[in-house]
């Protein structure tokens, strides 16, 4: 009886490979075994980030006091030193420049458009000066360089 037994289930377990097979071969096995992936990939991603990304973010400040330019990496380094923002301030994305401690650092993201670096908050319009001239025609009209060189 022994043998009949062993012979009965190598047969039951052969159909069920051979079952679980012929399952990952149809769109729906294969939809499964990509979500499960998917699942695994994502457990992995949040365990090994704290269950967060954190993007890189990369754009030039520029000081209207010393002129000096330097990446908001630098300011991020040490939020709780770096990050000042100044009293009257039009946006809490101006901090008072880390290199010479008295002037105002201005973001100077990429045009998405152009690619251009322009100074935001400094006048109120936060429009690229190269995509939209009368941006830049009333910026120098109140005396204000919306693109210094430093920046080009």
């Amino acid at each position: 009886m022994g043998p009949a037994r062993r012979g009965a289930g190598a047969r039951t377990g052969q159909a069920m490979n051979e079952f679980s097979i012929d399952i990952l071969k149809t769109p729906k096995g294969m939809l499964a075994v990509g979500l499960f992936a998917f699942g695994v990939i994502g457990l992995i991603v949040s365990l090994t980030t704290g269950g967060r990304a954190t993007p890189t973010v990369s754009y030039p400040y520029w000081c209207n006091k010393c002129h000096a330019v330097y990446d908001i990496s630098e300011l991020n380094a040490n939020k709780a030193a770096n990050w000042r923002v100044p009293e009257d301030a039009p946006s809490d994305s101006i901090a008072i420049c880390i290199k010479c401690n008295e002037g105002w650092a201005y973001p100077a993201p990429a045009c998405p458009v152009c690619g251009t670096h322009h100074i935001l908050h400094i006048d109120g319009d936060g429009r690229c000066p190269v995509c939209y001239p009368e941006v830049a025609a009333a910026a120098k009209e109140k005396g204000i360089t919306l693109i210094p060189d430093e920046l080009k």
